[in-house]
């Protein structure tokens, strides 16, 4: 009650009354490569707020979905700040852990821990206006796994209700509201998700045989590395390089490296070898006959591009699994399910305009044969390739 009292206070000792308002805010979770962290954004969709009565924090809630098990901490708070209704405040206000729910029974995957705001000392956002991101704390997660897919913000559409079994009739909806008591909250902006660059490229000789060798940019932070080579003839082969020293026919054709690091993520780079020496046509670095030597790189473009739009569940699958794409209405969404050779399986798993946000679509696995595949999803000249994993 004293909170209350101190921002009431402050509404109410400040004379000018100010017709520009914050009207429409979303917040916006981003995965910070350079300190392994999460900042957590406020994003100002539409509006202004110049005057101290229009910035000054009021009741918030954000929550955060993370792997059952993790422990989030929040070790740096950034905006709003104390006493900064003349812009000279420097003390950040506290955001704090309120309602935690661990591993409820209608989603044991995850456990739920809701955000809000410190609101005495009253404090207040530097001026606002359409189009800005203020970052408003850091959070540390113990567990990142699957890539971050499953750390993400609660969906107010579509997120469990209090009543839901295990939730303890907790609420757990976002809400945003400053300077004033009318709800400003809309919606979570689009996710930034953990992604991987380490190949560099894929250097090929096959003078003597086949050799594979990968020229490879590491972060320590996010090993160790696992990376498995898928050869033409369905074999999996764990390492950096690759060699066949007495290759078969059915050892040319196309190679896929994939390289998944400590947290899931996953990048995929392709080289097709050719059992023919009029085809190669570069030189290694160790100066050999660049007639025997060809170097490739990935074909397909940036495999991580769309990665936050796109999910598939569940992984592995049987009999069916669904994909599931955040776009913009409008858009033109392709996807087909190939080999890891890149040979179509299914050509026209979805080729639609999207008439909504989310493009949920089926894929009957029934006839499929037991092994890994791809799903490749291309819109607004982009492209993802997930893995999928069928098991009879």
């Amino acid at each position: 009650m004293t909170k209350l009292i101190n921002v009431a206070l402050w509404l109410l000792v400040i004379p000018v009354l100010s017709v520009a308002q914050i009207n429409n805010v979303s917040y916006r979770l981003s995965f910070n490569p350079q300190t392994n962290l999460y900042d957590c954004y406020l994003q100002v969709n539409e509006g202004l707020a110049i005057h101290a009565k229009d910035r000054v924090q009021l009741n918030a809630q954000l929550t955060i979905l993370v792997p059952t098990g993790s422990k989030i901490e929040i070790v740096q708070n950034h905006m709003p700040l104390q006493n900064n209704q003349d812009f000279s405040g420097s003390l950040p206000m506290e955001w704090n852990k309120s309602n935690v729910v661990r591993k409820p029974s209608s989603d044991p995957f995850h456990d739920y821990v809701s955000i809000v705001p410190q609101l005495s000392p009253a404090s207040f956002y530097n001026e606002l206006t359409t189009g800005d991101q203020v970052k408003l704390f850091t959070c540390k997660i113990s567990h990142v796994d699957n890539c971050g897919d499953d750390i993400r913000l609660y969906d107010n559409q579509k997120g469990l209700p209090s009543t839901a079994i295990g939730m303890k009739g907790g609420d757990f909806s976002n809400g945003f509201t400053v300077g004033g008591i009318k709800q400003k909250y809309s919606g979570n902006a689009t996710r930034v998700t953990p992604a991987i660059e380490v190949i560099d490229n894929i250097k090929s000789n096959t003078k003597n045989g086949i050799y594979l060798e990968t020229s490879i940019n590491e972060n320590a932070k996010f090993g160790p590395y696992v990376y498995e080579w898928f050869t033409p003839a369905g074999d999996v082969v764990e390492g950096n390089s690759l060699k066949i020293l007495q290759p078969k026919q059915s050892d040319y054709g196309v190679y896929q490296l994939m390289v998944t690091d400590a947290r899931g993520c996953k990048q995929l780079k392709n080289v097709e070898l050719k059992n023919s020496v009029s085809d190669q046509t570069h030189q290694l670095d160790n100066g050999e006959n660049p007639k025997d030597v060809s170097i490739f790189t990935n074909t397909r473009g940036n495999y991580n591009s769309l990665q936050d739009a796109v999910n598939i569940y569940p992984n592995p699958a049987s009999n069916e699994f669904f994909i599931n794409v955040e776009t913009e209405v409008g858009t033109k969404v392709d996807i087909i399910l190939t080999d890891l050779n890149g040979r179509s399986i299914l050509k026209n798993i979805a080729s639609t305009i999207a008439y909504q946000p989310n493009l949920n679509v089926q894929v009957d696995a029934s006839d499929l044969t037991a092994g890994a595949y791809m799903v490749i999803t291309r819109m607004n000249g982009k492209e993802d390739a997930q893995k999928v994993i069928i098991v009879k």
